[in-house]
C-alpha cells in the first residue's frame, strides 16, 4: 500500500552517510572511491538526490539518463556524468482505522521495527475505510508519534486515535497509515582506559552507524561506572561515522581525544549500534544515451547518493574538468 504524497517521510541520519565505490552499469571500477571526494565538496548534504529519488524511490526498478534536462546544468560547455548508489529493499504496511479499535500491530520477530513513514488524517480517496475528504488533512507529528511507541521494539500496536496524534481535522473520520522496515543491530561497548576498542566487522558489506553514546549516562554498563547526572559527548555520533560509515571495518577506543571530555575526572565508556549493509553504484555519461539502470525485483529502490556534474578526474567518462560542478537538485536525502 502506498502512502499519499502529503505523508511525512523519515529522512533523518540518511544524508550524514558516505558514497561507495561507483561502477558502471556493466563494468566494475575497482577499488576507485569517490566517498572522500563527495564528502570534501559537500554533495552529501540535506539541501541536494531530489531528481534521482524522484524518479526512482519506492519503484521496482528505473532508468535515469545524465542529461542537463533532468538535473539542470551546473557548468555549461562541460561534458558531465552521474553517480548514484542505492540498496533494494522490502516495506511492510498497513492501515488502522479511526474508531475501529484495530490498531496496526508490527511483529518483527527477534529484529527490530524502524518505522519509516506515517500519516494520520485524511489525504486521498485510496483507503480501506472509505473515508473521502475534500482536501488534505495530516497530523504534524504523525511520524514521531509512531517511531515513539515503535522503533527499536520487537513488536508494537497504535491505534489511529486522536490522543495519540493529535486532530488535524475536528469532526472527519481519519485513519492512519504506516510502513516499517525489520532491522537486526548490532551493538558494542567500550571502557575508557581499557585499551580495546569496539571493533566492527561487516566483511564485504558496509558499515552503517546507528547510535554513538560517549561518557556515563546509566548504571548498566558492563564497565562497572555509576554517575551522579548524565554526561554524554555531543560529537559522539559524529566521530563514529567519521571513523566507521562506508568503511568494511572500524575499530575506535573510548578516548577524549577522540570525543572530547564531556566531565573531567569521570571514567568514562562508549556504546554504539551500526548495521551491515550493501549498496549497488553506477554511472552514467552524458550524451551516451546509456542510463543508469536500477531494478530491484520485487524490492523497492531507495537512492542513497547521487550526483551529476564532474567532480573529479576518476570517471569511466574520460572527464576532466579544472574545477568542481555538481548539480544541487543531484541529491537531496
Amino acid at each position: 500500500m502506498e502512502i499519499g504524497r502529503h505523508a511525512q517521510w523519515n529522512v533523518e541520519e540518511e544524508h550524514k552517510q558516505e558514497l561507495g565505490t561507483a561502477t558502471v552499469p556493466s563494468q566494475p571500477m575497482g577499488e576507485r572511491n569517490v566517498r572522500e571526494i563527495l564528502k570534501k565538496h559537500r554533495v552529501v548534504t540535506s539541501k541536494l538526490v531530489q531528481a534521482m529519488k524522484e524518479r526512482c524511490d519506492g519503484k521496482n526498478s528505473c532508468a535515469v539518463e545524465a542529461l542537463n534536462s533532468i538535473f539542470g546544468d551546473p557548468c555549461g560547455g562541460i561534458y558531465k556524468y552521474l553517480t548514484a548508489t542505492w540498496e533494494c529493499h522490502s516495506e511492510n504496511s498497513a492501515e488502522a482505522c479511526e474508531h475501529s479499535g484495530i490498531p496496526i500491530s508490527i511483529n518483527c520477530g527477534e529484529e527490530m521495527i524502524n518505522i519509516k513513514h506515517a500519516a494520520y488524517g485524511v489525504y486521498s480517496n485510496e483507503n480501506t475505510c472509505g473515508l473521502s475528504y475534500g482536501g488534505d488533512c495530516i497530523s504534524e507529528t504523525s511520524l514521531q508519534a509512531m517511531k515513539e511507541r515503535c522503533d527499536g521494539k520487537n513488536s508494537c500496536a497504535v491505534e489511529a486515535l486522536n490522543s495519540i496524534f493529535g486532530d488535524p481535522c475536528g469532526g472527519i473520520y481519519k485513519y492512519l497509515t504506516a510502513t516499517w522496515e525489520c532491522h537486526s543491530e548490532n551493538s558494542a561497548e567500550a571502557c575508557e582506559h581499557s585499551g580495546i576498542p569496539i571493533s566492527i566487522n561487516c566483511g564485504e558489506e558496509m558499515i552503517n552507524i546507528k547510535h554513538a553514546a560517549y561518557g556515563v549516562y546509566s548504571n548498566e554498563n558492563t564497565c562497572g561506572l555509576s554517575y551522579g547526572g548524565d554526561c554524554i559527548s555531543e560529537t559522539s555520533l559524529q566521530a563514529m561515522k567519521e571513523r566507521c560509515d562506508g568503511k568494511n571495518s572500524c575499530a575506535v577506543e573510548a578516548l577524549n581525544s577522540i570525543f572530547g571530555d564531556p566531565c573531567g575526572g569521570i571514567y568514562k565508556y562508549l556504546t554504539a549500534t551500526w548495521e551491515c549493509h550493501s549498496e549497488n553504484s553506477a554511472e552514467a555519461c552524458e550524451h551516451s544515451g546509456i542510463p543508469i539502470s536500477i531494478n530491484c525485483g520485487e524490492e523497492m529502490i531507495n537512492i542513497k547518493h547521487a550526483a551529476y556534474g564532474v567532480y573529479s578526474n576518476e570517471n569511466t567518462c574520460g572527464r576532466s574538468y579544472g574545477g568542481d560542478c555538481i548539480s544541487e537538485t543531484s541529491l537531496q536525502v
